[in-house]
């Protein structure tokens, strides 16, 4: 558990400096001005969502809980990157989503007609090394039972405030507010100073994919040509 921790903080120290910056050339195939998720004055109807690209009909109560589930993995992946990193990391779900929905990704367990929805893509095994933590454990078991996850307040103002904003990010994105996709259209991402921290190799994936933007001390990736 002490290890966890350490290595926690020493992740946050490595990949902390809020920074972005896009990669000319990172989009192939489809225009990089297409990669937000809609236009800035796209008017949603009422209980309609932002969910990969497309409005989705959704209850207060889901909607409320797709909204943690996106706060959730923002705060857990990038809380000491910033705005911008956090809001990369919601985009990178919304992606996924769509590429799932395009066959470009496989899709995740769900019940017979349902629709994809961000908690099922938060809630892939292993699709978000940080909920992999003790302290998101609860939080994931209960996405993973249908149930919004819940984090306790933190006593830390920043760690509070990282995430409210985190909540924050993911409301505006599904309402359509925010629109700007910062990674380019990214589905994957990782932390090359934590690569070296855990003396990993770089994923393998990244020689398939295509480098859109590097924002904090993470990289994001989309599939070439898409």
């Amino acid at each position: 558990m002490r290890r966890i921790i350490a290595l926690t903080v020493c992740f946050t120290m490595l990949c902390g400096t809020p920074a972005l910056a896009t990669v000319d050339g990172g989009c192939t195939g489809q225009s990089c001005d297409d990669t937000s998720v809609a236009t800035a004055d796209t008017a949603l109807a009422p209980h309609h969502y932002l969910i990969g690209g497309k409005p989705v009909a959704l209850s207060d109560a889901e909607a409320q809980r797709q909204q943690r589930c996106l706060g959730l993995v923002a705060f857990g992946e990038a809380r000491s990157e910033g705005r911008d990193g956090m809001l990369a990391i919601v985009f990178v779900v919304m992606n996924r989503l769509r590429a799932i929905a395009d066959g470009d990704l496989p899709p995740p367990p769900v019940a017979k007609d349902r629709k994809i929805l961000p908690c099922d893509v938060v809630a892939q095994k292993g699709a978000f090394e940080s909920l992999r933590h003790a302290r998101f454990h609860r939080a994931l078991l209960s996405i993973r039972r249908g149930r919004a996850p819940l984090l306790r307040k933190h006593d830390d103002p920043t760690e509070r405030q990282s995430l409210e904003l985190a909540d924050t990010l993911a409301h505006d994105v599904m309402t359509g507010k925010l629109t700007d996709d910062v990674t380019r259209g990214a589905t994957h991402f990782y932390c090359p100073a934590e690569q070296r921290q855990l003396r990993r190799r770089k994923p393998e994936w990244t020689e398939t994919m295509v480098a859109t933007a590097y924002i904090g001390k993470q990289v994001f990736y989309r599939q070439e040509g898409s």
